[in-house]
């Protein structure tokens, strides 16, 4: 364990499983106070058992859908009761999308769940937690990116495109929104112990 993140708190979605339990994780390791978030809520009780048998402090609100924007707030609420602020939001939840050519996709049954489950959910949370983001000191936020187009069926590639190009617009808009108050908006978590610089003050 390293204190690298030591006192910082972290709210990370999507801990049940993949990406957000590994993240959510390596953060504790790193001695941040992490907060995590699951629609699952087996899952998620098992991250904080894991955590925990590590020797790692971590809390977890579930199940959580983070489509619905009453459980997103219930979560940021628990993490403000727990903690009294959030330093670091990482968006790693998602759905499991469903796929099919262009011509078949259906736009009620395909299209719109996925993007509610891909872009929604992070819509929802960085409005819920900008408020406590912005009175940090030293926030930062990470949304990862989903499926990398050079792996997908070239029928997918281009929605795959235009999903990501939609969720850099966003994370644009959060960076400019954030610039006043030193905030800063980063493209993925991978290299946290390094990228932590907290901005100067003054």
């Amino acid at each position: 364990m390293t204190d690298r993140l030591a006192g910082k708190v972290a709210l990370i979605t999507g801990t049940g499983a993949g990406i957000g339990r590994g993240c959510a994780l390596v953060f504790a390791q790193q001695g941040a106070k992490v907060f995590g978030c699951d629609i699952d809520a087996d899952r998620a009780r098992a991250t904080v058992a894991a955590a925990g048998a590590a020797g790692f402090e971590m809390d977890s609100a579930h199940p959580i859908d983070l489509t619905k924007a009453a459980d997103v707030q219930r979560c940021v609420d628990q993490v403000m009761q727990r903690h009294g602020r959030i330093d670091v939001l990482v968006n790693a939840a998602a759905i499991n999308p469903q796929f099919a050519p262009v011509a078949q996709m259906s736009y009620e049954q395909i299209w719109v769940p996925t993007m509610v489950g891909e872009a929604d959910i992070v819509f929802l949370m960085c409005k819920a937690a900008w408020p406590h983001l912005i009175a940090s000191a030293a926030a930062r936020l990470s949304t990862l990116p989903r499926w990398p187009p050079c792996a997908a069926p070239k029928w997918l590639a281009c929605w795959l495109i235009a999903r990501e190009k939609c969720r850099a617009r966003d994370d644009r808009q959060l960076a400019v929104e954030g610039g006043p108050t030193r905030f800063a908006s980063t493209p993925s978590p991978q290299d946290w112990s390094q990228l932590w610089q907290p901005p100067p003050r003054g």
